[in-house]
């Protein structure tokens, strides 16, 4: 788990570009606060940095960048299987002489080229220079973050976009699709970021670049489309269940590989509880569970503690102390994402994942596990509703000449429009934010949104609202807000939820099944193997913060920003229909602050003049 930071350009590397790279792989330091490194080769304009978070072979010959040959790699992230790969790539003859993952990426790139990504378990995104060309790679889920600009020098890339906005000409200049889905998701879908030449690249991809130009572009892995079958929805059978669970006790497996303190953060929920008893019983292994306690929030100790007495492993509770964040949150959010993110679950996940460094370095953790089991309220909303959603909206367009504006004056219809688009999409959105859906609806934009953002391909809407969060939320908003949150306390967190081997066992199930028997109905089958009744039928709470600490200016006005033009949140703000929208008014300012407050660097012609000095 680390940062990086590179760029291969047109042109040679000039003067003070080097310096200004070096200054902007600094701001990554709480990324990898254990060494920093660099790979210079100013004629070919390459430069490849490196800021490292020590977790697995300590020493310094597993720095980076690590040099083999003609090559050269900056990467971030873990390549759980790479012991296993170790043994396929000894019978070739290629051996390390490093003990970690680094290397063995290094050997399976030279050996398998692009289809080495094919073979890796892991989170990683990287930078790999060959010798000729540039390699960017992003892994299957999004786990680790790759930022990317370009312009006419050539590509700049980073593990967090504040990196780049120091060296990138590249205004905050949000088209009206943009601002629309902002406003409905409270995040940009990747490779969206709102910034002029700034993307953020989607999971599961590989860039070649040559020359400082990108050449090809391929996404060498996306999930799947689940099962849907016809006719009766079929039981979860013990063999069902027990595929998945060897899948993700592989996966768990395979995540403990660490030479730093390694534990678990265990709430009184399903997913992590779940991760705890394939801990104990299926692998026997006493990790040190931590829970952070939040007394003025949704408080998990004593439910963590009773799933941890009963399973006889380690536990600690760490009573958390404000340490000041969110006095005003919509800046916060801004400097910590480096673009608009509504997802406040970030700064709690800081504060937890300072309070608990101490104790591990490297934390267990149950996220994907609502995505993967159909674990949010609104999948078993959309699922409970279908049959309704279905007949009522052609009804209502039945009554409507005969009702004509009466229509609107029954409570009952009040309370169901939202809903009644038929457009999976956008009851999405209505569930999402509810009594401003129909104002969201009337944004320019609004219907490229979802259109080409929202696209359910004819799903049922709990099975493609689910889909979509696998696709987009968990990675630009979930995902994002854990590793944002815990990066910037030096902690790497994983997850056995995000394997491909385990989203395939799942994917082959009639997604049906997953829904209709009730949410998480797998996850709580195989934690009834393990756990008695009074602890699985826990009524599920989530990692809910302690929002008062949070929120103390979320409503306050919103400020003019000067060049959003046609998308002027302010403009937005003065017309919204619901000022008491909690969520809208956080993304309101997010939007506004973003043009505020990132200012566009020196135009290229002054910042090539300023290199040459």
């Amino acid at each position: 788990m680390c940062g990086i930071l590179g760029c291969l350009l047109s042109r040679p590397l000039l003067g003070g570009e080097v310096e200004r790279l070096r200054d902007a792989l600094g701001t990554l330091a709480h990324r990898g606060p254990d060494g920093q490194g660099e790979h210079v080769d100013a004629e070919r304009g390459l430069y490849l940095g490196h800021r490292r978070l020590s977790i697995v072979d300590l020493s310094e010959s597993n720095a980076q960048p690590m040099r083999r040959g003609s090559s050269v790699l900056s990467f971030n992230g873990e390549i759980y299987n790479f012991r296993e790969l170790a043994r396929e790539l000894a019978a070739f003859g290629d051996r390390p002489i490093t003990s970690g993952d680094t290397e063995i990426l290094l050997l399976a790139w030279h050996r398998w080229r692009g289809a080495a990504l094919d073979r890796f378990d892991g989170m990683f995104a990287f930078g790999l220079f060959d010798g000729d060309e540039l390699h960017l790679a992003t892994d299957p889920f999004g786990e680790k973050p790759l930022y990317l600009f370009e312009n006419t020098d050539g590509i700049y890339f980073a593990s967090e976009p504040g990196a780049l906005h120091s060296l990138a000409d590249s205004p905050f200049a949000p088209s009206e699709e943009d601002v629309a889905a902002f406003l409905c998701l409270g995040f940009l879908p990747a490779p969206r970021t709102g910034y002029r030449g700034l993307e953020r690249v989607l999971p599961g991809t590989h860039l070649t670049i040559r020359a400082g130009r990108i050449v090809s572009r391929r996404r060498y892995w996306k999930p799947s489309a689940p099962s849907i079958e016809r006719g009766a929805i079929p039981p979860l059978d013990e063999n069902t269940v027990s595929s998945v669970e060897d899948a993700l006790t592989a996966s768990l497996e395979r995540r403990l590989i660490s030479d730093v303190p390694l534990g678990l953060f265990l709430s009184s929920g399903v997913d992590s509880g779940l991760v705890a008893v394939l801990l104990a019983r299926r692998l026997q292994r006493d990790v040190a569970a931590v829970t952070v306690s939040f007394p003025d929030g949704a408080d998990e100790a004593e439910g963590a503690g009773a799933i941890a007495r009963h399973l006889g492993i380690t536990h600690t509770v760490i009573d958390s102390r404000d340490d000041g964040s969110g006095q005003d949150m919509a800046s916060e959010l801004l400097l910590l994402y480096g673009e608009p993110n509504d997802n406040s679950t970030a700064l709690p996940v800081r504060q937890m994942c300072r309070a608990a460094r101490n104790k591990m370095i490297v934390a267990l953790s149950g996220s994907g596990g609502d995505e993967l089991f159909f674990g949010y309220q609104k999948y078993a909303f959309l699922w409970d509703k279908r049959h309704l959603n279905r007949w009522l909206g052609p009804v209502v367009d039945m009554l409507r000449p005969v009702l004509g504006d009466r229509l609107q004056d029954v409570a009952q219809w009040k309370n169901a429009r939202d809903f009644l688009f038929r457009d999976p999409a956008w009851q999405f959105i209505a569930v999402k934010n509810g009594g401003v859906v129909n104002w969201l609806r009337q944004l320019p934009g609004a219907r490229a949104v979802t259109g080409s953002i929202l696209p359910f391909d004819g799903m049922p809407a709990a099975i493609g609202a689910r889909m979509f969060d696998i696709e987009h939320t968990l990675p630009s908003s979930y995902i994002a807000a854990i590793e944002r949150g815990s990066m910037q306390a030096s902690v790497e967190v994983r997850t056995p939820f995000l394997s491909r081997d385990v989203y395939n066992a799942v994917a082959k199930i009639d997604q049906r099944a997953l829904i209709a028997h009730g949410r998480k109905a797998l996850a709580l089958r195989m934690l009834g193997r393990y756990l008695p009744a009074s602890l699985v039928s826990r009524k599920k709470q989530g990692f809910v913060m302690p929002r008062a600490r949070y929120l103390h200016n979320a409503g306050a006005a919103v400020p003019r920003p000067s060049h959003l033009g046609a998308a002027d949140p302010a403009a937005i703000w003065n017309n919204r229909l619901d000022p008491a929208n909690e969520g809208l008014a956080i993304r309101l300012k997010l939007l506004a602050q973003a043009a505020e407050t990132v200012t566009s660097p020196a135009s290229e012609q002054s910042r090539i003049a300023a290199a040459t000095g």
